[in-house]
């Protein structure tokens, strides 16, 4: 079955029998009795954001009178009964602040930003940005999801049922733009030149793939990030996926993990705010990280830069550690596994 089924299979689950209540299931079985279970079973459940965490042999999958599938692991199992493994990525819903003005018919948007998490500081920008709205006929508003576009459809859905208009929407002429900018995932890097931001963002439209920001002598980059995603066994993003790099500092190849991460944190396999807080340094290729060029320049520059942890291919690990700075330091080998120790740091925290 191919990755791409597999994504699409994504969309329903089950909880484990084996785990606990954060692991969902999606088998892939030429097993009949087994899949109609599961067919029956995962119909109408899902689940938002999703990561892979492996794909294994079962020796048994199993339906119980309640309907709760129960999946027995082990080495003996037969490619008749691979099951994939994918862990929930909890994301907490955040509030934004949406200035703009309402239509009658549609709504145009002229700002949104995450606010305050500090209410005095909260009740300060809203007291400032309602005069400012005030004196242009329009408004601000308070609203929640666990992005500002969830945010905005969640408006959106509120207005529809109370003015009774279905086709209730963003204006032509609404500020788009900054619905992308403020969802935008952001990675770091810290090549020796200094620190570096990416940002990522994915959108619904024709399926596509850019990078803008890179070194103009890395004319490979694109396709060394896709390719690794892919190779690594991770559904790449349906849909137009961007990447922008601010500032690449002369660097090309130590970016690329970084580049990596964003492009999964849009596409909500990595979590985005355990992601702001390291520096992902290394290469990516075929799935694999490769080392770092000059890794204890690298490292110091992060270090140097604020942060407090960093991720480096595994290979080199030890040698980030000798160098006595006070920064934790961890590694993974391959990208799976470098999804999964990001995603860790959430329950860390």
């Amino acid at each position: 079955m191919t990755t791409k089924t597999r994504a699409q299979m994504a969309e329903a689950f089950t909880t484990l029998a084996i785990d606990d209540d954060a692991t969902y299931l999606c088998v892939i079985t030429e097993g009949e009795s087994a899949a109609l279970a599961c067919q029956d079973r995962m119909s109408g459940i899902r689940v938002r954001n999703l990561i892979q965490a492996q794909t294994r042999l079962a020796d048994s999958i199993e339906q119980g009178p309640t309907g709760r599938i129960t999946v027995r692991l082990g080495g003996r199992g037969t490619a008749r009964n691979r099951v994939c493994v994918y862990t929930k990525i909890v994301t907490e819903d955040r509030d934004f602040i949406m200035v703009g003005q309402c239509q009658g018919s549609g709504y145009t948007l002229w700002d949104i930003a995450p606010a305050p998490v500090d209410l005095t500081r909260r009740q300060m920008v809203v007291e400032e940005l309602d005069d400012e709205a005030a004196d242009a006929d329009g408004s601000t508003e308070i609203v929640t999801g666990a992005t500002a576009r969830e945010a905005v459809n969640s408006f959106l859905m509120d207005q529809r049922q109370q003015s009774g208009l279905h086709d209730y929407d963003l204006t032509a002429d609404s500020q788009t733009d900054r619905i992308a900018e403020v969802d935008a995932v952001r990675a770091h890097a810290t090549p020796a030149q200094g620190a570096v931001n990416v940002f990522a963002t994915v959108t619904p439209g024709p399926a596509s793939f850019a990078i803008t920001g890179a070194h103009a002598y890395d004319s490979g980059v694109t396709g060394r990030i896709k390719s690794g995603i892919e190779k690594a066994g991770l559904p790449f993003p349906t849909g137009q996926v961007s990447a922008r790099i601010d500032d690449h500092r002369g660097a090309s190849e130590t970016l690329d993990l970084a580049i990596t991460c964003a492009v999964l944190g849009a596409a909500g396999q990595i979590d985005r705010y355990a992601l702001d807080r390291i520096a992902c340094l290394g290469g990516v290729c075929d799935g694999l990280l490769t080392p770092v060029y000059n890794l204890p320049a690298v490292v110091t520059s992060a270090h140097k830069s604020g942060y407090r942890t960093v991720l480096v291919p595994a290979t080199q690990v030890i040698a980030a550690r000798h160098l006595g700075l006070d920064i934790e330091v961890i590694g993974a080998h391959h990208l799976t596994q470098a999804v999964d120790v990001i995603n860790q740091l959430v329950d860390e925290s």
